[in-house]
């Protein structure tokens, strides 16, 4: 009995990493496959998932995601354990990435409007008074890199660790053994590995933190920054 499209299952009506409605191919489990489920195709991202219609709840395992950057939150974060998610969590995995993929296209646009000023719980006293505190990042790392005089490589030197406050103005790393202050101007480069964010400085000093916990993932948060870069 063919169903109607309303009583489908969201993973057959639309993709839940890119949010395309209509571009869901469903294909026969076939012998070669180390699966008896069907296989869900999204032609327009390219993602491939084995879908079990379970009828009392469905679930879905992804075999292939779209490593585009605009996915890599999708990809990594969500849906890159190789096991079945069920219907709650996928769903809640879909929001997510959609609310993400919005985001980032609004900070590449240059509008970071929705990134709205925090209440510290700490005094900084680097932070001025004309000055809107925006993100608050606990754990992160303060290191150096050091160039090897014999080889053609680096080594780093951890040099503090502790807090970085990023406001409307500037960088303020409050550590356990100093504050530091950066401007805009002294980041050389902001990347991401993963989860992972790293803000290169011109003076030989990097600053690195896997954003698990945070407000803002680290391909979000590099973003924030380049924007705020270019701001200034």
């Amino acid at each position: 009995m063919n169903l109607h499209y309303s009583e489908l299952a969201p993973p057959l009506i639309g993709c839940l990493v890119c949010h395309t409605e209509g571009t869901i191919t469903e294909f026969s489990p076939q012998r070669w496959w180390r699966s008896t489920f069907p296989l869900l195709k999204c032609s327009h991202c390219g993602s491939a998932a084995y879908f079990d219609a379970s009828p009392e709840q469905w679930r879905i395992q992804y075999k292939h995601i779209n490593s585009a950057s605009h996915y890599h939150y999708a990809a990594y974060l969500l849906f890159r354990q190789k096991r079945w998610i069920n219907e709650e969590e996928a769903l809640e995995f879909s929001r997510q990435a959609y609310i993400q993929r919005h985001r980032l296209q609004q900070v590449e646009a240059g509008n970071l409007t929705w990134l709205t000023p925090i209440v510290l719980t700490e005094a900084f006293e680097t932070i001025h008074s004309d000055e809107e505190a925006l993100l608050n990042i606990k754990g992160c790392q303060l290191g150096r890199r050091i160039a090897a005089e014999e080889q053609n490589n680096t080594t780093i030197a951890p040099v503090d660790s502790g807090t970085l406050v990023v406001t409307n103005r500037r960088l303020h790393f409050w550590g356990q053994e100093r504050p530091w202050i950066y401007e805009w101007n002294a980041i050389r480069s902001a990347t991401y590995k993963n989860n992972t964010w790293t803000l290169e400085f011109n003076d030989t000093h990097f600053i690195e933190h896997l954003a698990d916990q945070d407000r803002l993932d680290a391909q979000l948060f590099v973003a924030v920054i380049n924007s705020l870069r270019m701001k200034r």
